[in-house]
Order: structure tokens, then sequence, then C-alpha cells
């Protein structure tokens, strides 16, 4: 019979989310996870494996908390006001960030430029978390197309992968001091590009 854990699961996966958010997966090194996690090295080999796999945990915890939860809202706002609810989806990336998230992107977007596709297993989650922003735009772009919001010829599906786009570029702009008024006119623009 397994012994039950000594240690809160879902703090130690935020406080590491954090950390990896915050300096990203090269520059964390396993002092700074025993730091962060409160957990000896000994105990993160033990109940996570090894530093990757404690990474792909963080970021597979990040997609079920933060983007699931950003994507919820989406769905929820795009019943009154699908288009409006895309806007704010991509604009709330970018505008009254928590502060200690300020200047810090996405943490999907950031693994995604840091690692790429270096690693099968990493790839695999960073295309799952895109995956989940892309049906989501699509979904609520389909529901603008269906009220005469969104133009008939727009195809929702290559729409939604550009806005995803438009989202990773936004954000890696953002860390670079961009003004989030000018960012904000850049995804507006692309927006009414796609109006009917």
């Amino acid at each position: 019979m397994a012994r039950p854990k000594s240690f809160n699961e879902s703090k130690v996966l935020t406080d590491t989310m954090t950390l990896f958010w915050q300096k990203g997966y090269e520059a964390t090194s396993m002092r700074d996870l025993e730091k962060a996690s409160g957990l000896t090295a000994g105990s993160i080999y033990n109940e996570f494996g090894n530093k990757k796999k404690l990474f792909i945990r963080s970021l597979e915890f990040y997609i079920a908390t933060v983007i699931e939860w950003r994507a919820q809202c989406l769905t929820q706002q795009q019943q009154k006001d699908p288009l409006g609810a895309v806007r704010e989806f991509l604009v709330s990336a970018i505008k009254d960030v928590p502060k200690p998230f300020r200047g810090q992107a996405c943490l999907l977007m950031n693994t995604a430029t840091e690692l790429g596709q270096q690693d099968a297993d990493i790839g695999k989650v960073i295309n799952k978390g895109f995956a989940k922003i892309e049906n989501n735009l699509a979904k609520a772009l389909s529901n603008a197309q269906d009220i005469g919001e969104v133009a008939n010829d727009v195809d929702v599906q290559v729409a939604a992968s550009s806005l995803s786009m438009l989202l990773a570029g936004v954000l890696t702009a953002s860390k670079n001091q961009t003004k989030v008024t000018q960012l904000e006119a850049i995804i507006d623009f692309q927006l009414n590009l796609l109006q009917a």
C-alpha cells in the first residue's frame, strides 16, 4: 500500500510552475526547485522522477489551471458576445496581469520558444496546450459567424490558428515592454479583418 504524500501536490506544482514560468526550463536548477517546492532533491526524484518529468507535470498543471480556466471564461462570455469574448481572451493575456507575472508572457508560449520541438515529450504537451487555445477560439469564431459578426467566407479554424499565433507574438512583445495600448490596437486590427 502506497504511503500518503507528506506534501500538498497542488501547491508544489503551483510553486514549480511559477518558477519555470519566471526562469525557463534550462535556467532552473534542482536547487531552485528544492527551494521553491520545499522538497529535497531526493523527494523530487522519488515523487516526480527527474527535472524534465517535474517540468512536464508543471506545464500540464499550467494548461489545466491557467489555460483551461481562461478557455472556460471564453466559453461563458461567448454566449452573449462571441467576438467580444475572443477580444477579451486575447487582450486579457497582456492587460491587468497580476504583478508577479508582468513581463513573463505565458509558460506555454515561453516553453515553445525555449524548447520548441527539441524534446518529443515536452512537444506533445506544448501541442496539446495550443490545440486547446485554438479549438476554443474556433468555437467562438464559429458562433460569431453564425450571428453575422464574422464574414461567411472566413475559415474559422484557420482564423483561430492565426489568432493563436498572433497571441504568441503579442505575448513576446509584452516581454519587451511594448505598450499594452499598442498591442491592443494590433489585436483589434486583426479582429476587424474577420468582421462581416
